[in-house]
C-alpha cells in the first residue's frame, strides 16, 4: 500500500495507539476512494494473465511458460477475479505462486494481475491520505467555520462531498489526473 499506519501517525503528529486499528482499516478504503475519484488505480503496463488459483493467502500462476517475479514488498493489483480484486503486498514468491499479506477467497478464475507503479513523488499524496484520515477522526471539528458561545450557535461547511469526504480536501487529487 503507498503508505501505513506509522508514516501517516507521524504526518497528523499522533503518538498514542488508540488509533491504530481505525488508520490501518481506513488506508486502503481511502485508497479506493482516490482511485474511483481519480479514475485510475496506478497500474503499470505488465501484468500477467492467464489462470489463477487464489487459496488462503497465495496466488498460483497456472501458465507454466511464464515466470512470475515481482519483489518482495511490491504491491499488486489483481484485475478480473471474481472475488478478489484488490491491492496486495507481496510477501514471497515460489514456483510461479505468490503469497500476499492478506487473506483470498478461494477461486479458481481468469484474471490479471498488474504491479503498482504509485506517482514518483508520493509524499503529497500520503499528506492528503492523512487528511482524509484526520477528518475520519475529527469530523465534528472539520466543519465547523464559526462558533458562538453565547445563544450556542454553530455553523458548518457545506461546500459538497465526494463519497463522504469534503472536496476541498478532494480536490487537492486532481493534480494526479
Amino acid at each position: 500500500m503507498i503508505t501505513n499506519t506509522t508514516e501517516i501517525k507521524k504526518l497528523l503528529q499522533i503518538t498514542a495507539t488508540d488509533y491504530d486499528v481505525l488508520i490501518e482499516e481506513l488506508i486502503p478504503i481511502i485508497w479506493d476512494n482516490i482511485c474511483q475519484y481519480l479514475g485510475k488505480h496506478f497500474l503499470n503496463n505488465i501484468y500477467y494473465e492467464g489462470e489463477f488459483i487464489f487459496n488462503s493467502n497465495t496466488i498460483d500462476f497456472q501458465d507454466s511458460d511464464y515466470t512470475i517475479e515481482y519483489p518482495i514488498g511490491t504491491d499488486i493489483y489483481v484485475k478480473y477475479s471474481n472475488y478478489n480484486d484488490g491491492y496486495y503486498t507481496v510477501k514471497s514468491i515460489l514456483n510461479g505462486v505468490i503469497t500476499v499479506d492478506k487473506y483470498l477467497i478461494t477461486e479458481t478464475v481468469s484474471a490479471r494481475i498488474f504491479g503498482v507503479k504509485y506517482p514518483n513523488n508520493n509524499s503529497f499524496l500520503k499528506k492528503i491520505i492523512a487528511e482524509m484520515i484526520d477528518y475520519n477522526i475529527n469530523k465534528d471539528k472539520y466543519n465547523v467555520i464559526s462558533e458562538t458561545l453565547g445563544e450556542a450557535s454553530v455553523s458548518f461547511k457545506n461546500n459538497g462531498m465526494f463519497n463522504g469526504y469534503p472536496m476541498d480536501i478532494i480536490t487537492k487529487l486532481d493534480i494526479y489526473r
